[in-house]
């Protein structure tokens, strides 16, 4: 056992063990990754083990002081053991459960990340670690810092110097690697031309879908090259559908289907089918021409071998044409020609199928009063317009309009004057005088409420 003397606070000596690196059995979802720290705490006589209760703190940092894991343990009780104690150092990452002892400070790497060489470690900042990035060497050691701070007087102090993580002897030769033994691996050195250098020439894609073959490429036929296989050769004669063939081979069927004998075939022939397998033909040639045209009526042609016109006539009450001859019947015996109209007649019904042509007054007149106003362009401005005459209903002028009904209910004087309203209610004739409604004339008895006379009449009781 290894022991190292350091000056812990003012009253208390250090007399600590740092036991070996221990990696946990198993992956870190089923039990703690770690170590074991054992060590005493003496007096500062180093006459006496410390008593008390005391909390840890753990450190793990890298060669360069990069914090890479800490961890703290409290109420650890000394009184009991004679100062010793014995811990394990280490932890998984959440949501283990003992990822609870981590500090704020941890950067949340596995044991296996803190304690690797094989590749740069990047530790962010959590806490009051600044975080910084680890590129380890091979061989580099970690070191153990540790912080006590004493229930009692609630001072911590931190032990130095730090403690060296080394190996044991045992683990620097171990005979399993997770349980697997070395005939387990593909191990380099053996042949000799199997070195980590071969393998990464092999294999140049991270995926493993293509090997790099590069230094045999007189053994191999790369897939989609230009020419593609070109150096495949196929023996023997494929007698089955699904057999390679050269690129000179044609079978004796053509989509399933029995060839003819393709032999001979020469330039400017075909295949066609005639009715049981492929065979050669020779296309004809040019562009063709029109030899002959007829056709029936009531259609016409004209050379029809040559430059054929194509015409149909017109019908009539016995061929056929554009109609046919009982559509240019039945149509001829609806409608005559009026022929050319007199100036100011119009087309009128006879009576006995035809339209003639017919005088508009002669025509019109006898119904011209039931004619609706509605469907005259312009409408007259004056009774006269309308053709009336009568005196009785002339206006002479001055009154403009002329209006009946309840006298609560006349239009609002005023608009213009002349105007005049019949109040049947009570009687009155209005005139608009231009501001207001006046009365002119009242119907009904009246009261005498004086009397005058001249001479030579005379009055008396007059009033």
């Amino acid at each position: 056992m290894t022991q190292v003397r350091r000056l812990f606070g003012l009253a208390t000596y250090g007399v600590l063990t740092l036991i070996a690196l221990q990696p946990s059995v198993g992956v870190a979802a089923s039990g703690a990754q770690g170590f074991v720290y054992s060590g005493r705490l003496l007096n500062s006589a180093g006459t006496a083990p410390m008593s008390g209760v005391v909390d840890f703190t753990f450190g793990i940092y890298s060669p360069t002081g990069c914090l890479l894991y800490e961890e703290s343990q409290s109420g650890i009780d000394l009184s009991a053991t004679s100062g010793l104690v014995s811990l394990v150092i280490g932890s998984g990452v959440a949501p283990s459960m003992d990822a609870v002892k981590r500090t704020a400070n941890d950067p949340e790497k596995t044991m296996s990340q803190v304690f690797s060489n094989s590749a740069p470690l990047i530790v962010t900042e959590h806490g009051s670690n600044p975080g910084c990035i680890y590129a380890p060497a091979p061989g580099d050691v970690r070191k153990l810092q540790i912080i006590v701070t004493p229930l009692a007087t609630g001072v911590s102090e931190t032990l130095s110097p730090d403690l060296a993580i080394g190996t044991t002897p045992s683990a620097i030769v171990a005979e399993t690697l997770q349980g697997l033994i070395p005939s387990s691996f593909v191990q380099t050195g053996s042949p000799a031309s199997l070195t980590q250098a071969n393998i990464e020439k092999l294999v140049s894609n991270v995926d493993l879908s293509t090997l790099d073959l590069h230094n045999h490429d007189a053994r191999y036929a790369v897939l989609n090259s230009t020419p593609a296989f070109s150096q495949v050769t196929v023996s023997g004669a494929p007698t089955n559908s699904t057999d390679v063939s050269t690129k000179g081979y044609a079978d004796t069927s053509l989509g399933g289907k029995a060839l003819d004998d393709l032999s001979g075939l020469s330039a400017g022939e075909s295949l066609q089918w005639d009715g049981t397998k492929w065979v050669t033909y020779t296309p004809g040639t040019g562009n063709g021409s029109v030899t002959g045209v007829s056709g029936t009526a009531p259609v016409s042609v004209v050379n029809g071998t040559t430059t054929p016109v194509i015409s149909i006539s017109q019908a009539n009450g016995t061929t056929d044409g554009y109609l046919s001859t009982g559509d240019w019947s039945a149509f001829n015996a609806k409608t005559d020609k009026v022929g050319t109209p007199t100036n100011g007649n119009i087309a009128v019904w006879n009576g006995s199928g035809q339209l003639i042509d017919g005088p508009a007054p002669s025509t019109f007149a006898a119904a011209a009063h039931n004619q609706a106003w509605s469907t005259i362009d312009d409408t007259p401005t004056d009774l006269a317009g309308y053709g009336i005459t009568d005196a009785l209903v002339q206006n002479a002028g001055g009154t403009p309009s002329m209006q009946s009904g309840a006298d609560a209910s006349k239009p609002a004087g005023g608009w213009t004057a002349g105007r005049l309203y019949f109040a049947t209610d009570t009687n009155k004739i209005y005139t608009d005088t231009g501001a207001a409604w006046s009365v002119i004339a009242q119907s009904g008895g009246g009261t005498v409420t004086s009397v005058t006379a001249d001479a030579p009449l005379s009055s008396t009781g007059g009033a």
